[in-house]
């Protein structure tokens, strides 16, 4: 185990690299040097403290059985060493925990299906089995110890991972069943009334533990008796020790077996508790999850987030127009040659812009991709085709695309007309200016080739420069700081409301 940890992986040991921190140790972003280095991966730092140094075994002694296990629901360990200071463990690192995922889905007034529930609850007893096997006893079992990972497969969909993590509190008992005075340990409103009144425990403290968590994850995040302090949680057991826990059933079709196997997880006396045999056999564990994406609440979420972030990428494109629009408008009664050059390049600026959301709401690739970035354009391109099918859902988007269309082949004659004046004045107008003579350039390759925002806005800011737009300066100058704030490839971070700010 004893070995250099930072000739395999690169240690981000700082505050940019800062995940979390514990009671004894630190955790921090790292990576390989070798191999998949694009695997998030974190590491714990534990230092050796002489009066934790046996929790600190006990935990490292866990931590290498559950490194051979490889258990899909079990947090995945890399790597273990040991130096003179401290211990070393790097893991996977996940997306989120539960009781981030609870707050999540609250955030957004949602709450999982019911083969959601199924599907989480069946991951968490899977790891839940092989600690079991292994006599390994978790003692801290909650939302925040429930690390969820999410993998996006190649049809546009997610699958969660549950994996039970921190094993801090953790102990391999020689008796899983056998009652004993342990460590006092855990959360008060996940420990079990035995733990939490410092009284002889087993291993069935965790069913206890667990019957707590399914309940949150039945009713919506809820604790049973709303429990929020020591005072609730006394009384809660002293209920609890005199009759069986009573609840209205869950909102769910198979409400009687849930409501069954909760009630006899959360019971108070060890020896009426249900045991671990009993749940791996219970029926709501047999129940034949056909589990389809399209059923999850991620699903749902996940449309919703997408569909709402690609509405206000195309806003900002629309309203970005709507300024150059606006400005252009000012210009358009002037005669004079250059400020007709500089009405064509607002045009243009305007232009572009539908022409982006045109390429968006079509996903034409080549109209987007230059804009981004190789790591950004595969997921935007899966948001546009997931958006493309669920559009009905969002009469908003369907209002705004509906109007780009239209603006566009509007825009499209107005910008054709632009053209045809600036190159009859031009033919008839022998004596050309510096700046004319360049935008003549850029004028004439327009025709056939795609002209870059920064070559128009160059324009602007030449004509501003040789004082040919007097009168007019304020709302140019707006224009070309509009593109410098609000370029096409950070679309994805604008609030369309700051478009009319500048």
């Amino acid at each position: 185990m004893k070995s250099n940890l930072r000739e395999l992986y690169h240690v981000e040991e700082n505050q940019k690299g800062f995940i979390a921190q514990g009671a004894f140790s630190h955790v921090y972003a790292c990576r390989r040097k070798n191999g998949n280095q694009q695997e998030p991966l974190c590491v714990k730092i534990i230092k050796k403290k002489i009066y934790t140094m046996n929790r600190t075994l006990q935990e490292i002694e866990i931590l290498n059985e559950i490194k051979q296990l490889k258990s899909e629901n079990l947090l995945h360990i890399d790597h273990i060493s040991e130096s003179e200071s401290q211990f070393e463990v790097v893991m996977e690192r996940c997306d989120m925990d539960l009781e981030q995922e609870f707050k999540l889905l609250k955030s957004k007034n949602k709450w999982y299906t019911e083969q959601d529930c199924l599907n989480i609850v069946t991951q968490i007893m899977n790891g839940i089995r092989v600690l079991y096997n292994k006599n390994i006893i978790h003692r801290d079992i909650k939302p925040a110890n429930i690390l969820v990972k999410i993998i996006n497969t190649d049809k546009n969909e997610q699958k969660r991972v549950y994996q039970i993590a921190d094993f801090g509190f953790s102990r391999i008992l020689n008796d899983f069943c056998g009652v004993d005075y342990y460590t006092q340990l855990g959360t008060p409103l996940y420990a079990s009334p035995q733990i939490f009144g410092s009284e002889p425990y087993s291993g069935k403290c965790d069913i206890y533990s667990l019957g707590i968590l399914f309940y949150q994850l039945f009713f919506e995040g809820n604790m049973p008796n709303q429990l929020q302090t020591k005072g609730d949680l006394l009384n809660f057991h002293k209920t609890l020790e005199n009759k069986q826990f009573k609840f209205n059933s869950p909102k769910y079709h198979n409400a009687k077996l849930i409501t069954h196997l909760l009630q006899l997880m959360i019971v108070y006396k060890e020896e009426e508790r249900i045991s671990f045999e009993q749940i791996f056999q219970h029926q709501i564990l047999k129940i034949k999850i056909s589990f389809n994406y399209s059923d999850s609440i991620f699903s749902e979420v996940q449309q919703g987030d997408c569909l709402n972030k690609l509405y206000a990428m195309q806003l900002q494109l629309y309203r970005k127009y709507l300024f150059y629009k606006s400005v252009s408008q000012k210009l358009v009664q002037s005669q004079q040659i250059e400020v007709q050059a500089a009405l064509y390049c607002l045009t243009q600026l305007g232009f572009k812009q539908l022409h982006f959301c045109l390429g968006f709401i079509h996903i034409i690739i080549s109209d987007i991709h230059p804009h981004f970035n190789k790591d950004n354009i595969y997921p935007l391109l899966q948001e546009l085709k997931l958006c493309e099918m669920n559009i009905d859902k969002h009469p908003q988007y369907q209002l705004l695309i509906k109007i780009i269309k239209q603006k566009y082949y509007s825009e499209k004659g107005d910008l054709q007309k632009q053209m045809n004046q600036l190159e009859t004045e031009q033919n008839s107008n022998t004596q050309k200016s510096e700046s004319m003579r360049t935008f003549m350039e850029i004028f004439q390759l327009s025709k056939s080739a795609n002209i870059e925002q920064k070559q128009l806005t160059d324009l602007l800011q030449l004509f501003l420069e040789q004082k040919l737009l007097i009168g007019f300066e304020a709302d140019i100058k707006k224009s070309i700081l509009l593109e410098e704030r609000f370029p096409i490839q950070n679309s994805q971070d604008i609030n369309p409301d700051d478009i009319f700010k500048v």
